[in-house]
């Protein structure tokens, strides 16, 4: 009996310490970020023991490394080659899995049934990203999110603002970078470190598209931003001439001094500027391409020459046409002077037609012109017909519409 006895308890002795290097079943205490170590509450153990991670992967130049949230239920292990405890593995039990596929049925986490060959990673931040079977990549952070879809050929993302920004580019300055979405410009308080979200006067968000290009200096080589302008203190921008919000602006700089600006406001008013001293701005429509311009009224500024020409006809109509200048010439090579109509009327034609009726009146009267020169004074008679016809047509040989200034 006593040999059996010693055999009995040297088998059980070899069991329990068998027991003891088998997998055993823990709970993360508290994580140890610096020491890449957890403390663990094991199942036959009556105090916490500090284990070393097992990372998904570690080698030499690279790693997928994860570190476990307070609660996570891991395996345990003393390792072959030394008395040091280990973790094996994590856990997931039906009761960890069902609730949460019930939940993400439901809309209320995230949570896939994965397929053969498929793979899910999920922070304790909400950041997420889902490989396939079918070649998608899903990822998220938090609300934002980023899909790569081979299944529909396509890449989509989502998120309230959207920046892509070049090496140069520095928070506090809009230069170097491409903005769409909300609005966001550097804090007052801290510039380089923070932005704030612009809020209209309704309290709802401004939303924009811009792209800034920039040279190596910092100065403004182009840009273009539409939607609801701010710079970048966050003041609303406003159209140089009505001075009303602009909606819609794009700046070209001259490699030296001036730009060429192309502003729109809310109000649709539109202003094309170019300060720069270029010497031609030539726009060339076809020669089959028909102009239709209409607008309440036309005004236009040249301080040099100008040449418009019709190869067909050109047709002027309007109530009130009236042309200012030095020297005014038609036909297509003007020298003979234009005649003055009042002045020709009034000093030149009424007095000679009054004269006239004057001498002949006198002719077709007089006794002696009747005895001398018969024939004579019977002509003047008939001139005296004609000469009031004359003088009473002489107003309306003046135009009440085409006038001419001496």
């Amino acid at each position: 009996m006593g040999v059996r006895q010693n055999i009995n308890e040297a088998r059980n002795d070899q069991y329990s310490e068998d027991l003891l290097r088998m997998p055993l079943r823990a709970t993360v205490q508290n994580p140890l970020p610096e020491r890449e170590s957890v403390f663990v509450n094991m199942s036959l153990a009556a105090n916490a023991s500090e284990f070393t991670l097992r990372h998904p992967f570690f080698s030499v130049n690279s790693w997928i490394r994860a570190m476990p949230e307070v609660g996570a239920t891991v395996t345990t292990q003393v390792r072959g080659d030394s008395p040091s405890n280990m973790m094996s593995g994590y856990l997931s039990e039906p009761g960890d899995v069902i609730p949460r596929i019930q939940n993400a049925r439901k809309g209320r986490e995230i949570f896939r049934i994965l397929r053969a060959g498929e793979i899910e990673i999920m922070s304790s931040g909400r950041a997420y990203a889902h490989f396939s079977d079918g070649g998608d990549l899903e990822l998220m952070g938090g609300t934002i999110r980023h899909d790569m879809l081979q299944s529909e050929l396509e890449t989509r993302s989502q998120a309230p603002t959207f920046k892509r920004q070049l090496h140069l580019h520095t928070p506090p300055v809009l230069a170097h970078e491409e903005r769409f979405g909300v609005v966001k410009r550097p804090n007052a308080n801290r510039p380089n470190a923070f932005q704030k979200f612009v809020r209209k006067s309704d309290n709802t968000f401004a939303q924009e598209y811009g792209r800034w290009l920039n040279k190596s200096d910092g100065t403004l080589l182009t840009s273009i931003h539409s939607g609801e302008l701010y710079d970048a203190s966050g003041k609303e921008k406003k159209q140089n001439s009505t001075n009303k919000p602009l909606r819609y602006e794009t700046v070209t700089k001259h490699r030296s001094t001036g730009d060429l600006t192309f502003q729109i406001d809310e109000e649709l008013n539109i202003s094309y500027i170019n300060s720069s001293k270029a010497k031609e701005t030539k726009l060339v429509f076809g020669s089959k391409n028909t102009i239709d311009i209409s607008a309440e009224s036309l005004k236009g500024s040249f301080t040099k020459s100008g040449n418009t020409s019709f190869t067909t006809s050109f047709t002027l109509r309007a109530p009130k046409v009236r042309i200012n200048a030095v020297d005014v010439g038609f036909g297509p090579n003007p020298v003979i002077p234009a005649v003055l109509g009042t002045p020709l009327t009034g000093a030149v034609l009424t007095p000679m037609l009054t004269g006239l009726t004057s001498m002949f009146t006198f002719m077709s009267v007089d006794p002696l012109m009747n005895l001398a020169f018969p024939q004579l004074s019977a002509v003047a008679k008939q001139s005296l017909a004609q000469l009031g016809a004359a003088a009473g047509a002489l107003p309306s040989t003046l135009s009440t519409q085409v006038k001419l200034s001496g």
